[in-house]
């Protein structure tokens, strides 16, 4: 049997945090032999640093960062929002810079909590940009609202992450590293300050 997982990716109630913790369910017959990959070929390697920082050490600090084998254009920027009134008229700001960086791409704002989800929406709307929610669209329009339990498994150009630090406070079930990576192009963070972004 061989068993192919991504511990630092596992969600729910009952993810696991380490192998061993799989292993106990399984016959063993046999000794177990594990090979750990360690070379991404989506993600970018200049976005790993600040993901690892982050989250690595909450979702998963038995294992080592990936290498990647693609660069990236550009490192992952934080911006910090002095006032938390102005959070959605800063995210409004990047959802325009980064649709117009990436033309036909794919934007994803990441938010951390449901009641953040709906303050991003309004300020969305009020703005006049079209963009369409993860849990009810899918994929189908340019911008898309992600909340952060459903970002695992999408690809997008961009992603803007909001409150990361809210995103690590939760736990690994939500941990920053999985919400980084989603995005294959560029990566941006927005924070009610600088000691509550990505870099903490």
């Amino acid at each position: 049997m061989t068993i192919v997982g991504d511990i630092a990716q596992a969600t729910g109630a009952w993810a696991h945090d380490d192998w061993d913790g799989v292993l106990e369910h399984l016959p063993d017959r046999r000794t177990p032999r594990r090979a750990e990959l360690t070379v991404g070929y989506r993600i970018r390697q200049r976005t790993w640093p600040l993901a690892a920082k982050g989250a690595q050490p909450v979702a998963a600090p038995a294992l080592a960062a990936p290498s990647s084998v693609r660069e990236g254009e550009s490192a992952p920027r934080v911006e910090a929002v002095d006032d938390g009134h102005r959070l959605g008229a800063e995210v409004v700001r990047l959802v325009r810079e980064e649709c117009e960086a990436v033309g036909q791409g794919s934007v994803g704002i990441v938010c951390a909590r449901h009641q953040l989800t709906h303050a991003v929406t309004d300020a969305l709307e009020a703005a006049g940009i079209e963009h369409g929610a993860a849990d009810r669209h899918g994929l189908e329009q340019q911008v898309t609202v992600v909340p952060v339990g459903l970002v695992k498994g999408l690809e997008l150009d961009a992603s803007i992450v909001v409150e990361p630090a809210a995103i690590v406070r939760r736990g690994p079930g939500d941990a920053l590293a999985l919400q980084l990576t989603r995005a294959a192009s560029a990566c941006r963070c927005c924070a009610p300050s600088l000691d509550a972004s990505c870099s903490r």
